[in-house]
């Protein structure tokens, strides 16, 4: 058993409970980073691709690199409810996604009108400041608790 399934083992997660992020640029060589993400996965551990759309070769690392989710890069989502030209690379990625059946992430939305405007476009996760701001993790609970009370 490896150093990283053992850990796993020890604290009772399934590999698929956990999420790996790395950025483009980390496994864009190739080399030792490519084959690290490639030992987690075949693990069973998912793979995020962060801050994607951004780094030197995106699109050829999704035929690479064993990828689960794409995070779309704010640069991206900041340019929602513009022009059609400025759409295009959130538009396309959620097709991408689509057919190549991986999980999909807006990062950076600050405005209501950017989370409608994704959900519009095919995106069922976001991330950013329009929903909070980071917090230490007892807040998050708290948080989360307070949202289950009002929802009941």
């Amino acid at each position: 058993m490896g150093r990283r399934a053992a850990t796993l083992a020890r604290h009772g997660l399934p590999p698929g409970c956990l999420t790996v992020e790395v950025t483009e640029t980390a496994v864009f060589g190739g080399g030792h980073a490519l084959a690290a993400v490639a030992a987690l996965s075949a693990q069973g551990i998912a793979i995020a691709l962060d801050d994607f759309g951004t780094g030197h070769s995106s699109l050829g690392l999704l035929r690479t690199c064993p990828v689960d989710t794409i995070k779309v890069d704010k640069s991206f989502v900041d340019g929602l409810g513009g022009t059609p030209q400025q759409e295009a690379i959130v538009t396309a990625l959620a097709g991408i996604a689509a057919t190549m059946q991986l999980d999909l992430v807006a990062e950076g939305v600050e405005t209501a009108e950017q989370a409608q405007r994704l959900v519009e476009l095919g995106y069922p996760h976001a991330q950013g400041f329009h929903f909070a701001r980071p917090m230490p993790a007892d807040s998050i609970d708290a948080m989360v608790e307070q949202g289950s009370r009002q929802a009941a």
